[in-house]
Order: structure tokens, then sequence, then C-alpha cells
């Protein structure tokens, strides 16, 4: 585990560090006045899970009569939120023909006898899918990356 943020006050550059540095567990060190009890600890945890941290313990000491407040959280991987997005695009043109087979546009005989052009019109469209969300995917992994 890293030590990510260590008693800083310029807040825009922890974030760019943060930015930098490859997913894994971390840990930021917060000075604070007065010891917390243990309903604000719980509250604050629960402030940093509604806001997108991925908190895994928050755990307060006093080093050298001072206190400090040791906040434990992972930082995912930039693809971890986009793995539902590619799964649709790859089922699309199933549940295109799967539809078109079962309203009865298309005969399974006939779906038999022509597999590879469909294959080649599902892969079209695949390819096509892709293309168009294309921005939108990358739009929502770079927000799930900054968050």
């Amino acid at each position: 585990m890293s030590t990510l943020i260590e008693e800083t006050t310029d807040i825009k550059q922890a974030i760019r560090t943060e930015n930098s540095l490859p997913p894994g567990l971390y840990e930021a060190r917060l000075s604070i006045i007065s010891p917390l009890t243990q309903e604000e600890l719980n509250d604050f945890h629960d402030y940093l899970l509604d806001n997108g941290v991925d908190v895994k313990g928050c755990i307060q000491q006093r080093l050298k009569g001072l206190y400090q407040l040791r906040v434990q959280y992972r930082k995912p991987a930039p693809t971890e939120g986009i793995a539902w997005a590619q799964a649709l695009i790859a089922i699309i043109p199933l549940a295109i023909i799967a539809t078109m087979v079962g309203i009865g546009i298309f005969k399974l005989e006939s779906i038999s006898k022509a597999l590879m052009p469909i294959l080649l019109v599902g892969g079209g469209i695949m390819v096509v899918s892709l293309a168009l969300m294309r921005k939108p995917i990358e739009r929502v992994t770079e927000a799930y990356a900054k968050r």
C-alpha cells in the first residue's frame, strides 16, 4: 500500500498525483485537530462512499501528540466500469437475429443454409455499433477514471 496524500494543502496537486498513479490500494493521511467520535468517523466513511471513493477503512491515531486520520482506499482500473457496454454490443446482433426467428421472419432451415452471410451481417452490425459507441464509451471511461 502506498501513501498517496500526506498533510497537503494543495488539493489540485494531490488530485493530479492520484490520477497519474496506477490502480491499486492507497492511503491518504489527514491531520485533524481533535479526535473524532465513532459516529463522526462513520459519517466521514459514509460520505466518502457516497461520493464514489472505494474506501477500505478509516483509522484515526495519535502520533506525537497530533491526531491523524488514515483513509485506506482502492483506485480502480479504468476498464472496470465499461464491461457491461462491451457485453451489450456483443449481444445486439444475436438479439436481432433471435427476434427475427421468434416472430417468423427467418426460418431455422434458411438460417442453417445461410450461416456465413448471417455471421457477416452480425459482425457488420457489431462493428458499426462499436464505431457509433466509441466516443460515449471513452467519455464513460474517462469519467470513471477521474472518479
